[in-house]
């Protein structure tokens, strides 16, 4: 058993021994990467140890390819060769073929080392840049050195995404960029470009003309920064579902004496287009500003984020103040594609002149809003400004109430009632005042004031004097009447005339018999001896 133990170790120490010697001592290195202004780089190869390295060889290196694009590797010199003890051997890498085929972004191949059976693999990089030249954060012009550098500070994104780089069509994104001038010298014409780069497709699908920069050029004292911002709205039309993209901002100076090819700075940050069971929209058209009583005129492009067709979509429209309510049928629509829909709103006479919010919600075949993978629903909202024309429908209306003044009241006699107008409208009204089926039983006298003018909530007495017909007695019915502009108010009032009294609805009108009771007493009198003269003359002629 110990025999067996001790081979297996002794086994063990011979192949780590094997191991050991079968690396080689040698180290190498490149001085830089390949840019399409740098189609050489050094490779240095270093023998550390005391003893020459003999029959050292390069392999064919493998072209740099993208593609059906690819950079033809080759070094200088060729061959094999000795690295002596404690020394370096350097070699010139260069390409050949055109490097604007290439996409941006990192492009390797690897330069592999032989030493005997040993081998030692160096990577070696091309950096397709989106400076044209490659990045030059400083430049000597045999007088100053320039130094430029640029970072993105700050990616924020607005809308459905769950991180700053995961864009849904129709975010909002806002690009902090800060430029710096570390050096002793002046930049001028210091120009920020934009790439929202399609890997895909090799293309920018926007660039700085499509997006908003607060300061697209700009000169930079020594020592100071500039700090710009960079914004846009993520169009579907210009993005595909699956494709990737990066995003590419640069600086450099666009002075004559400098250029791009020698001072250029650039930064870049990968993104993610989300492909969503989802329906948002994009380009709605709505009035810069509406007027009251308009009709206007809305269209909007309903589009499908998802990878399956969405059938029977349908947006509608709030706002409850204007009293819109609106459902418009946008159909079915295609997975990645868009369904435009148009339709007109109202906007009321009497709005108040001000900025509203309009409501678009999106919802599905079952009536349910659509949901992002956030649970955020498809809730969109856009401001309408009202403004001319709104001109409020301002209301006039009065209200009447009477009273009866006379306490002595008779047939045949003068009574005076007491009406009240009020002006319960929204605006200085002038009022005249009548009166109407008096006719049967009294005239007018007079009408003090006929015509009155108040103010919202204010209200006036209006004497009306009618007199009495000899003959009035029992129920008898009128209206007073306010007119103002086309219109009228009527108030009826019901008096009646009770035994030769009057009396009105609600208050006394007239007095009793009992107040003229001799009057009767004589007036019966007469009667009862026409009666018997009658009598007595009948009798007489019989006779």
């Amino acid at each position: 058993m110990e025999t067996k133990l001790f081979s297996l170790i002794l086994l063990t120490a011979i192949v780590l021994v094997g191991l050991v010697s079968a690396a080689t001592d040698l180290t190498a290195s490149l001085d830089k990467d390949f840019t399409k202004a740098d189609d050489t780089v050094v490779l240095t190869i270093k023998n550390p140890t005391g003893s020459d390295i003999t029959g050292v060889n390069i392999n064919s290196i493998p072209d740099i390819t993208d593609g059906t694009n690819s950079l033809v590797i080759a070094r200088d010199p060729t061959g094999t060769f000795t690295v002596l003890a404690n020394d370096e051997e350097t070699f010139n890498l260069s390409f050949s073929g055109d490097a604007s085929d290439l996409i941006l972004g990192t492009h390797s191949t690897i330069v592999t080392i032989v030493d005997g059976t040993d081998t030692l693999d160096v990577d070696l990089d091309f950096i397709n840049t989106f400076c044209s030249n490659g990045i030059r954060e400083d430049f000597n012009d045999g007088s100053a050195i320039f130094e430029l550098a640029m970072e993105i500070d700050d990616l924020d994104s607005t809308g459905f995404g769950a991180e700053d780089e995961e864009w849904y069509p129709l975010d909002e994104i806002e690009i902090d960029v800060k430029v710096d001038n570390d050096g002793n010298e002046d930049v001028d014409d210091v120009t920020i470009e934009f790439c929202l780069y399609d890997e895909d497709n090799d293309d920018c699908v926007l660039d700085e003309d499509d997006v908003d920069i607060t300061n697209e050029e700009f000169n930079l004292k020594d020592g100071k920064d500039e700090d710009i911002l960079i914004s846009f709205r993520l169009d579907p039309d210009e993005v595909d579902e699956s494709g990737k993209y990066i995003v590419y901002v640069k600086a450099y100076s666009d002075d004559k004496d400098i250029g791009e090819e020698n001072l250029c700075s650039e930064e870049f940050i990968e993104i993610d287009v989300i492909e969503d069971d989802f329906v948002i929209l994009n380009d709605v058209q709505l009035p810069d500003t509406v007027s009251c009583g308009e009709t206007i005129d809305v269209s909007a492009d309903v589009w499908n984020i998802g990878d399956d067709e969405e059938e029977d979509v349908a947006v509608r429209i709030q706002n409850k103040e204007l009293g819109i309510d609106k459902t418009i049928e946008a159909g079915d629509v295609d997975n990645w594609d868009k369904q435009d829909i148009t339709f007109t709103l109202n906007v009321p006479e009497g709005a108040d002149e001000k900025s509203y919010n309009l409501k678009f919600t999106v919802y599905d075949e079952d009536g349910d809003v659509f949901e992002s993978e956030e649970d955020d629903e498809a809730i969109f909202n856009f401001a309408l400004k009202v403004e001319g024309n709104c001109i409020k429908p301002v209301t006039s209306d009065a209200s009447i109430s009477a009273t009866l003044e006379t306490e002595d009241v008779q047939a045949g006699q003068e009574v005076t009632i007491k009406a009240t107008i009020r002006n319960t409208g929204e605006e200085e009204t002038d009022y005249s005042i009548g009166v109407e089926g008096y006719e049967f039983f009294s005239t007018v006298q007079s009408i003090n004031p006929s015509t009155v003018t108040l103010q919202p909530g204010k209200s006036q007495d209006v004497l009306i004097t009618l007199k009495l017909n000899n003959d009035a007695a029992g129920e008898q019915v009128f209206n007073i009447k306010a007119l103002f502009g086309n219109d009228e108010v009527r108030q009826g009032v019901s008096l009646t005339v009770p035994d030769g009294g009057v009396s009105l609805t609600g208050g006394a009108i007239g007095a009793t018999i009992r107040e003229n009771w001799f009057i009767w007493v004589i007036v019966l009198i007469n009667i009862i001896l026409i009666i018997a003269i009658i009598i007595v003359a009948a009798r007489m002629s019989r006779a």
